[in-house]
């Protein structure tokens, strides 16, 4: 249980501090949806990519988790490949 908990705690900060940083680089290279009449509801240019700060969020989590010397984590190291293949990470 203490390795979901620490888990989901390391994506939590990751995921506040990483979407603070993704937000102001989308700004710097005006990666932002304008508003328009038709369809936006903002008054002000939002920035994209939150999408990515939450999942460079997750990585860290999971590379972090790899440290522990816990049964979910013995399990996660023994079946990395498999999941860095689902997520898309390896081939």
């Amino acid at each position: 249980m203490k390795t979901y908990l620490t888990s989901f705690l390391i994506a939590l900060v990751a995921a506040l501090f990483l979407t603070r940083w993704v937000r102001e680089f989308a700004r710097r290279r005006g990666w932002v949806d304008r508003p328009d009449t038709s369809r936006k509801l903002h008054s002000e240019p939002v920035p994209r990519g939150g999408g990515v700060a939450l999942y460079l969020s997750m990585l860290v989590a999971l590379a972090l988790v790899t440290l522990l010397s816990t049964i979910p984590a013995l399990h996660f190291r023994s079946d990395y490949r498999r999941v860095l293949v689902e997520m898309g990470l390896a081939g």
